[in-house]
């Protein structure tokens, strides 16, 4: 019982730990509206009306042609390194807020 007490006074103490998470995940929810990846992969099949045979050849000779090797490596090189260092700014703040919650710190303002 004490912990759930302690949890509650946190969350309500520094709304931000809750908060964020749920920012975050509506980001992702508007990135998979407006970009819908997934859902074009997932139900290449139907798109093509044909077999799932059929359709996996289709998109084996999407990827074996020679340009889009090369773009797609680049492309996930620069993400990952976007987003690694995005991530890293975001998630550290946000970590740094969640021990000084936990640990009954002082709000550091910078």
């Amino acid at each position: 019982m004490d912990f759930l007490k302690n949890v509650v006074y946190i969350i309500v103490k520094r709304p931000f730990v809750i908060l964020f998470f749920a920012l975050i995940i509506l980001i992702l929810a508007l990135i998979g509206d407006y970009i819908p990846i997934f859902t074009i992969l997932s139900g290449l099949s139907s798109i093509t009306n044909a077999s799932i045979f059929e359709s996996i050849i289709s998109y084996l000779q999407f990827m074996l042609d020679p340009g889009i090797i090369p773009m797609l490596l680049a492309f996930l090189l620069l993400f990952t390194i976007a987003a690694a260092g995005i991530a890293g700014l975001v998630f550290s703040g946000y970590f740094n807020i969640l021990n000084n919650a936990v640990a009954a710190g002082k709000k550091a303002k910078a």
